[in-house]
């Protein structure tokens, strides 16, 4: 192959992992935005609500969410 189709090869390989990345940082961006949006319901609930809420599912999926995004 010629130096200039080496190079077109590269360039076509290297759009395609920066599109690709691109979409993995939007993914997690919005699983970030999700998880806020849940946090910030948790505040508006009063403290019977809460203690509730400790012992839910809804608890348990925010938990593991969070702890994928932080691995």
């Amino acid at each position: 192959k010629s130096e200039q189709e080496q190079i077109l090869l590269w360039m076509n390989n290297f759009n395609f992992l920066k599109d690709n990345n691109l979409s993995l940082i939007q993914k997690e961006k919005d699983l970030f935005e999700k998880d806020l949006k849940d946090l910030r319901e948790i505040f508006k609930k009063n403290a019977f609500e809460i203690g509730i809420w400790w012992f839910s599912k809804e608890k348990e999926d925010l938990e593991k969410r969070i702890n994928e995004s932080l691995k």
